[in-house]
């Protein structure tokens, strides 16, 4: 199994607040202990999307009972056992491309556009559970983001970066505008079931997704 180290994969930190898993990429490694997640048959990213998710991570605090002060000990048997839904690979390539976005901001300070990419992944994941009543409240998006995701540039050099920094922010501008995302934003807490994992759950990691 040592080859395993060498792929890209998934890992995190026994004590946390709340969920706060980091995509690795192959060849890097970790000199802590730490939990790792791979596969050859999955997307990563589409994973990592849906355990960074604010569902996720209330979902966990049900499971595992073992609160270390404000934080919990986000043990692997706990962690396994919080099921993913399985949607197709073209449902799940918009919530790839926002995690690639998330890492981005993340890694070049774009703070605020990273905290509207992560809870854009919190809508998008809240309508794998609650399709029905969020298109009663006009706030699922998930049968149209794919109308306004675009993966971004690839990058080489540092003309590549700031090439997709400018593609990052025109888009960021471009959302902010777009009424089909708006009434998401505005309506989807006003579903009573995500108010109840809103107000009961620890939310006190900013910058998530991020490579160790």
């Amino acid at each position: 199994y040592w080859s395993d180290f060498y792929k890209p994969k998934i890992c995190w930190g026994n004590i946390n607040y709340e969920s706060n898993f980091s995509l690795i990429k192959a060849g890097d490694f970790i000199n802590a202990p730490a939990n790792l997640l791979i596969s050859n048959k999955e997307s990563l990213k589409y994973f990592i999307a849906h355990m960074n998710s604010k569902i996720f991570n209330w979902y966990f605090t049900l499971l595992s009972g073992i609160p270390l002060g404000e934080a919990f000990e986000w043990k692997k048997q706990y962690v396994e056992n919080i099921p993913i839904p399985n949607i197709s690979p073209e449902e799940q390539e918009p919530l790839e491309c926002l995690v690639d976005y998330i890492q981005f901001c993340n890694q070049n300070n774009l703070t605020e556009m990273a905290q509207y990419f992560t809870e854009l992944v919190d809508i998008a994941v809240f309508g794998l559970y609650f399709a029905e009543k969020m298109q009663q409240k006009q706030c699922y998006i998930n049968d149209g983001l794919w109308q306004f995701v675009e993966p971004l540039p690839d990058t080489d050099t540092k003309t590549d970066n700031d090439i997709q920094k400018h593609f990052l922010i025109d888009l960021y501008r471009q959302w902010q505008k777009e009424p089909y995302l708006t009434k998401a934003f505005m309506h989807y807490k006003s579903i009573e079931e995500i108010q109840i994992i809103l107000q009961n759950s620890n939310f006190k990691v900013d910058n998530k997704y991020n490579h160790a």
